[in-house]
Formats: structure tokens, sequence, C-alpha cells
């Protein structure tokens, strides 16, 4: 089960939240995430942390890819998570 996002946030405390609200997401659909969403989560705040506050015309951009793999008996046999955490000009807004 694998799963991928991005979340923009702007201030840190926001992107933080932002994660923990997709993670859940993910949880609620994938339960067998169980297993490594804690950590991911601790994971995802420590790179949040890293970052400076942003300016005001910046955002917190914070994009994950996370997977797990398991045997017949539910018992898991990998893991793997990137995480890639920036402070980025604010994304454009666009008319509808």
């Amino acid at each position: 089960m694998s799963y991928s996002f991005s979340v923009r946030a702007p201030t840190k405390n926001g992107a933080d939240l932002a994660v923990t609200h997709r993670l859940i997401d993910v949880l609620s659909g994938q339960p067998k995430h169980e297993a490594d969403i804690p950590d991911v989560k601790v994971a995802a705040a420590a790179f949040i942390r890293l970052l400076p506050e942003p300016a005001e015309d910046e955002e917190v951009v914070v994009t994950m890819h996370g997977s797990v793999g398991w045997r017949m008996d539910q018992t898991i046999t990998s893991a793997s998570v990137s995480i890639s955490a920036q402070v980025m000009k604010k994304a454009p807004v666009t008319a509808r």
C-alpha cells in the first residue's frame, strides 16, 4: 500500500497540521499504515522544524511518499518514506 501527497501552508505549524490531516486520511483508507504513520508523522515534523518561518510572500511546502508491504500472514516486510520540506514563494492564485 502506498500514498503520495503535497501540502502548502503559510506557517510551519500550519504545514505540520496539514500533514497530520493528510496522514489521517491515508490511515482511514489504508489501515495497514497504522504500523508506520506514527513514525512518519514524527519524521515530517522534524523536517518542518528545520525550516525558518516563511516570509509574507512565502509558504511551507511538504511532499511525502510512503509505502508498506507485507506477507500473507500480515507481517510487514518492507517500509519506505520520502519527505521533502521547503520554504518557497507562494503559488500564484489562479482565477476560475
